[in-house]
């Protein structure tokens, strides 16, 4: 079952593919680190393909 976000990143898609990826790893890494910390779930939108 997919949850609804709690959170939505906005960034540019070229900083992410210029990046390596950095900006997908960094909201990888915070929505973990919320939930160590919090014990529950921290879905983070990320557009990957541009909102219609």
């Amino acid at each position: 079952m997919s949850r609804a976000p709690k959170a939505f990143m906005s960034y540019v898609n070229l900083d992410d593919q210029h990046e390596n990826g950095l900006i997908t790893q960094f909201r990888e890494h915070l929505s973990r680190a919320v939930r160590m910390q919090t014990g529950e779930a921290f879905e983070i939108f990320q557009d990957r393909k541009d909102i219609a």
